[in-house]
């Protein structure tokens, strides 16, 4: 969301590309197939913010939120 704000629209597209290819490929993963439905609404949800007409009054503060605790148990997992 930085480079929208900074009207750096090459960025702001790959940075996009790679979001959707990462949610895609955890919604491919068999493991992830309990969170299948979390995974589906998370992707409809960030594409609604980022490209959509923000029908769910979302934030950047709040996407911050939700993937940080992702990026946390992550960390742990390798530390």
């Amino acid at each position: 969301m930085n480079w929208k704000k900074q009207e750096r629209q090459e960025y702001f597209w790959n940075s996009l590309c790679r979001t959707l290819d990462l949610i895609n490929l955890t919604i491919a993963d068999k493991k992830n197939i309990i969170r299948l439905r979390e995974l589906t609404r998370t992707k409809e949800l960030w594409l609604d913010f980022v490209m959509g007409e923000n029908e769910h009054d979302q934030s950047d503060e709040g996407w911050q939120k939700y993937f940080y605790s992702f990026y946390s148990a992550a960390r742990k997992r390798i530390l």
